[in-house]
């Protein structure tokens, strides 16, 4: 099958590792991508803006970059001629693009996935208003979480999937830090962006423990100014993402690993609950129903309810370090035996795609 993926194309694990996924599946895939015109220094951790006329296109998603970038798709599906178009967060194709491109190539197939959540009481408007608009033109969707799917089929969405994130075995593997990476060896970690959840607080409570902790991520400036005084997160700041090797050894590198979950998405799991145990490092995450339903507690992963059960928790497992690897090795077996890796989702995809070219 020819695969057109249309994205961003900014970071790695998003519509790159599914490109790679579907061409280890045999397919033969092209992409398409808006994120180059509008920012610089891909291959940084944070990608800036060209100029300020390109953040003010970008913000509305609506102007001659954003113009250029669907005559672009346009141009690309026109010679590619693709089976599927595979459309990964779509906020920047049009409708008329989708209307036009399906007059143009009847029997191509397109198909939407948004691991964001259009949806979200929090969500910005501009910048999801075409994924919306452009629901009822898909032939098909694949929805990050439960909630999303009702949300979907509200606006006209046909076909509509689950499709949970995933772990990308080439990426999230063990890799204990180096003598030069010592800086990345903790107790207790928590490598994700901020929220204005409870999160901080939290956190701060942890830091407050005799024990060795790394914080790293991104929209963490705009925690400062919440810091209590004397706060022990403060030694912290600035605070950073890690991504590639870092993200792996700093991982890796802790005998506990915290997953807090998106309020403003509602999420009840995240990418980081599949990339954790695929690292066999143990996971304490906050707990959801969905989450129970996919690890066991007590025996692949942990949870907590609340601020209390947390620290609990990781007093306990820091003094009882077999039962903590053996959870891990557990987490992990089981991530293995249930399919959470991207290729497993690529074939997911692909499994209903063929169904719908079938009718």
């Amino acid at each position: 099958m020819k695969i057109l993926v249309v994205g961003a194309w900014l970071w790695r694990w998003y519509e790159d590792a599914f490109a790679e996924a579907l061409k280890e599946l045999r397919h033969e895939v092209a992409g398409v991508g808006w994120g180059s015109l509008f920012k610089k220094d891909l291959n940084t951790r944070e990608p800036t803006y060209k100029s300020v006329f390109h953040r003010i296109d970008d913000r509305l998603v609506m102007g001659p970059i954003t113009l250029a970038f669907n005559q672009r798709m346009m141009d690309r599906a026109r010679s590619f001629r693709p089976d599927l178009v595979f459309a990964y967060n779509g906020t920047h194709v049009l409708p008329a693009t989708l209307k036009i491109l399906k007059q143009t190539l009847p029997k191509t197939l397109f198909v939407q996935y948004c691991n964001d959540n259009p949806f979200s009481p929090g969500a910005d408007k501009l910048l999801w208003r075409h994924v919306k608009d452009s629901i009822p033109i898909y032939d098909a969707h694949f929805a990050y979480r439960h909630s999303n799917i009702a949300d979907v089929e509200a606006y006209g969405g046909r076909n509509v999937h689950l499709l949970r994130s995933y772990y990308i075995s080439g990426d999230d593997y063990r890799q204990e830090p180096d003598a030069a990476h010592e800086h990345l060896r903790s107790d207790v970690l928590f490598a994700g962006h901020y929220e204005p959840d409870a999160r901080l607080e939290i956190l701060e409570q942890v830091a407050s423990l005799p024990v060795r902790m790394n914080l790293f991520g991104g929209s963490w400036a705009s925690a400062r100014v919440r810091l209590r005084p004397q706060s022990p997160l403060a030694r912290f700041f600035p605070v950073k993402p890690v991504v590639g090797a870092d993200y792996r050894m700093a991982i890796s590198g802790t005998k506990i690993a915290l997953s807090f979950l998106s309020k403003l998405n509602g999420d009840t799991y995240t990418r980081r609950n599949f990339q954790i145990p695929a690292m066999r490092t143990f996971m304490l995450s906050e707990y959801t129903s969905d989450l129970a339903s996919l690890f066991e507690e007590g025996k692949e992963v942990e949870f907590f309810r609340s601020q209390g059960e947390l620290l609990d928790k990781i007093r306990y497992y820091l003094q009882h370090d077999r039962e903590r690897e053996e959870i891990a090795r557990s987490g992990y077996k089981r991530l293995l035996a249930d399919g959470h890796d991207v290729i497993s989702r690529a074939r997911q995809v692909v499994a209903v795609v063929e169904q719908l070219r079938e009718r």
